[in-house]
């Protein structure tokens, strides 16, 4: 059957990115100190680093926008998830 509303992340928004971007960095932040150390995934630690993300994809977006540089990448991000 495959993914059901596959649609929603076609392309992949930027949402999305920063929320991906943001789950990388706390599994970087686990593992800092070169040990693992829990660290719970929550809005109250990385609201602002996901906030940040984004608005920083977004004004990427804006200064590409005429090539459509980031609009491919989501794109490409939709079709090689699949």
């Amino acid at each position: 059957e495959g993914i059901s509303f596959h649609a929603y992340f076609n392309p992949i928004p930027l949402p999305t990115l920063a929320l991906l971007f943001t789950a990388i960095e706390n599994c970087v932040d686990e593992w800092k100190d070169g040990r693992f150390c829990s660290i719970g995934f929550t809005e109250k630690l990385y609201r602002e680093k996901y906030q940040s993300y984004l608005t920083n994809l977004e004004m990427w977006g804006d200064h590409v926008q005429g090539q459509h540089i980031l609009a491919r990448l989501q794109k490409r991000l939709h079709d090689k998830a699949r």
